[in-house]
């Protein structure tokens, strides 16, 4: 119990840190906002961001440019 207690609060933590990080380094992120994170630890796939180009599995692993 206490292990996952930790992992929440360390989740939370690094959503909070990417958050930032987004917010001042990445054009167009800087009026984002984190509008919830997950009550419980574990593995979803409830929400995604859809941009206007999505990369294939082929071009992330040989790293080409677009």
């Amino acid at each position: 119990m206490e292990d996952l207690t930790k992992a929440e609060f360390e989740g939370r933590k690094q959503v909070l840190m990417v958050a930032d990080f987004l917010k001042n380094s990445i054009p167009g992120f800087e009026n984002a906002s984190i509008s919830s994170t997950g009550a419980q630890i574990g593995i979803r796939e409830s929400r995604r961001i859809e941009g206007n180009y999505v990369l294939t599995k082929e071009e992330c692993g040989s790293r080409t440019k677009v």
